[in-house]
């Protein structure tokens, strides 16, 4: 009589362990990207590296879950990283570089043990002056008046540090206005202010409006103070806005600026590491094909632009096994 209560509580007991969940085995092989805002490129790009993940990484590993999980960007991400509560991030690769070196926002608080995987698009510096001025080149923005955002914010370090390179002081602008990503666009247009500046991937959104909306025109930026920066920062890289990407631009439009970079630490090994650079640069064409800011990768660029911590050695196997170094 004793026996069949045993044996009732054996099947209870398999059929507990048939249907419980799996998360345990699948949480410990989970890996999380930090992006950014949904309405930003970093978020879809997460997304596309985990689509892609799912889709090929089975050919090195079956077992695979990714998410791209929304952040506050850049900063938030390496923090993320430096406490283990994200696997990967995709980052500005100036703040990628200060935080490995210690500088700036990370002042003596360096992640050294910070690791790249691969560079994304470019984060084009990008000037949208009002067509009435007959501004088309950097030289033309003398005597105006340039917002360059409020303090702190990416693209004001970004044309400080230009301004340097170039020689130029505060005194030979016409002042400078301090609106936000939100408010700069409609401060343009009303004439509050005669040139904006981004730093952003293409197409952006705010950069069509500012096209559409109001009488204006993008600036080339380039020349010898521009070359002089890209020699002294690693992060900084050339780019172009394609002709075509926006109405009104007939001709590439040259500058200069930041790249997205896939970072991740030490912490992530090697094989996992090595999985998915394969199924991004192994797919390279579907890659591209998930977000027009992605139209324009190159293999060669992605390996080798705005990379400022060592490459991981699970993507630095990859690369060299296909000739990419």
């Amino acid at each position: 009589m004793t026996f069949a209560p045993r044996f009732a509580c054996a099947l209870i007991a398999v059929y507990l362990i048939s249907w419980a969940p799996q998360a345990s085995a699948a949480d410990s092989k989970a890996l999380t990207i930090g992006t950014g805002s949904p309405t930003g490129v970093y978020f879809p790009a997460g997304r596309a590296i985990c689509r892609m993940l799912d889709a090929y990484g089975h050919a090195q590993r079956k077992d695979f879950a990714c998410q791209a999980r929304e952040s506050l960007g850049s900063v938030a991400n390496l923090q993320g990283l430096a406490a283990g509560q994200i696997d990967l991030g995709i980052v500005q690769s100036d703040t990628h570089y200060q935080a490995y070196k210690g500088i700036r926002k990370f002042q003596d608080k360096p992640i050294t043990e910070l690791r790249s995987m691969f560079s994304l698009h470019a984060e084009s510096f990008t000037i949208v002056a009002r067509a009435n001025l007959g501004a088309r080149r950097l030289r033309d923005l003398k005597g105006r008046r340039v917002n360059v955002g409020p303090k702190g914010s990416g693209p004001r370090e970004t044309f400080l540090e230009l301004m340097a390179s170039m020689g130029w002081n505060a005194n030979e602008f016409g002042g400078f206005t301090q609106y936000g990503v939100k408010d700069q666009v409609k401060a343009l247009c009303d004439g509050r202010t005669d040139v904006i500046t981004y730093v952003v991937g293409h197409p952006a959104t705010a950069i069509r409006d500012a096209l559409h909306d109001c009488n204006t025109s993008l600036i080339s930026v380039y020349g010898p103070g521009v070359q002089a920066l890209l020699k002294k920062w690693p992060y900084y890289r050339d780019a172009q806005i394609p002709a075509g990407l926006y109405r009104g631009t007939t001709t590439d439009i040259r500058t200069f600026g930041l790249s997205a970079t896939l970072v991740t630490t030490t912490k992530l090994d090697p094989d996992t590491a090595y999985a998915i650079t394969a199924a991004v640069f192994g797919h390279l064409s579907k890659f591209r094909s998930m977000h027009p800011a992605l139209k324009y990768l190159s293999d060669a660029e992605m390996v080798r632009d705005s990379l400022t911590a060592p490459l991981h050695e699970g993507a630095l196997r990859y690369f060299r096994e296909n000739g990419l170094l």
